[in-house]
């Protein structure tokens, strides 16, 4: 899991504030914090921190 999350900071690490600026068309967020045209940082950023709680969710778990 570790060597996913390095290969994705290391991707993102290398986008420009331009590319990372950029929006998408994503209709089922549009009820969402992010919206129906969300930046790829924010998506990026949103993707991060759902598996963050997710696997502190697992960890949780694990030591019930």
């Amino acid at each position: 899991m570790e060597s996913t999350y390095g290969g994705m900071g290391a991707f993102l690490s290398g986008l420009s504030e331009e590319q990372l600026s950029r929006k998408a068309q994503v209709p089922l967020l549009k009820e969402t914090p992010l919206g129906e045209y969300p930046t790829l940082g924010q998506l990026a950023g949103a993707l991060i921190n759902f598996q963050n709680d997710h696997v502190q969710q697992l960890r949780n778990i694990s030591h019930s």
